[in-house]
């Protein structure tokens, strides 16, 4: 169940609800209320309301890593006065499974190290259980359909989970929803699960007629595509099918 005060942020009049999934610190935060988020976010942020500003917008946060607890609540209180409203969910972790369950958070432990994640990966020195929340679920309770949604999602390599499952749910078609996403292409190989990447190394043998570059190899280069190397083409393609659009940053 949705908490109620994250209802109540939505009842009034935002024109905008802006989510930061992997706040992290709160610096992606201070830089979207003083009106200079990145490139990326910019992008989507035109597109959804071209005079979007944070006074008339709902500004929403997940962070799971605890050591970032203290910070962003002081970071709340300095939001306060320049968003429509804020609310963060601290230790707090975005995922696919289901609701309100306990999930283990991964962390190199080192003091200068900003990134944790709940994927499993190596050289994870410390975990901990933090709570993770069924990203669509909550997306859908705490939003309405007649406001345009714009993600930030910087999760640690979580991203290959989360947007297959954002992309099948439908939630596209049910809220206006945009995605601003970080890939973390040095964690894929630790992070997807290897069923999924039994599945691909099956179709880059089966078809792999299919992995040509375009003109021909023989006109361009050796080097052939695989499912592996384009998998994040590939979601972006089904989000976009879905009805969600992305921009992205590497």
């Amino acid at each position: 169940m949705v908490p109620v005060v994250w209802m109540q942020a939505v009842m009034g009049s935002c024109k905008l609800v802006y989510v930061d999934v992997g706040a992290n610190k709160g610096d992606s935060l201070m830089d979207f209320a003083h009106s200079r988020p990145d490139q990326h976010i910019r992008t989507l942020l035109n597109a959804a309301l071209p005079d979007w500003h944070p006074t008339t917008t709902c500004v929403f946060a997940l962070e799971a890593n605890p050591r970032w607890t203290p910070t962003l609540r002081n970071v709340s209180r300095m939001l306060a006065p320049d968003v429509h409203s804020v609310s963060i969910l601290y230790e707090t972790a975005a995922v696919e499974g289901e609701t309100w369950q306990p999930v283990v958070l991964h962390d190199n432990g080192r003091g200068d190290s900003v990134g944790a994640s709940v994927v499993a990966r190596a050289g994870s020195k410390h975990s901990r259980s933090v709570l993770g929340v069924n990203f669509v679920d909550w997306l859908l309770g705490a939003t309405t359909p007649d406001v345009p949604v714009v993600v930030r999602m910087d999760v640690e390599g979580s991203e290959y989970s989360l947007l297959p499952c954002i992309a099948s749910s439908g939630v596209g078609a049910r809220r206006r929803l945009y995605i601003g996403i970080e890939w973390h292409r040095y964690l894929k190989a630790e992070v997807v699960p290897a069923r999924l990447q039994a599945v691909w190394r099956g179709l880059d043998s089966s078809m792999a007629h299919f992995n040509r570059a375009t003109p021909p190899p023989s006109k361009q280069s050796s080097k052939q595509s695989s499912v592996f190397q384009d998998y994040e083409k590939v979601l972006v393609v089904m989000l976009h099918a879905a009805g969600v659009a992305t921009q992205h940053t590497l």
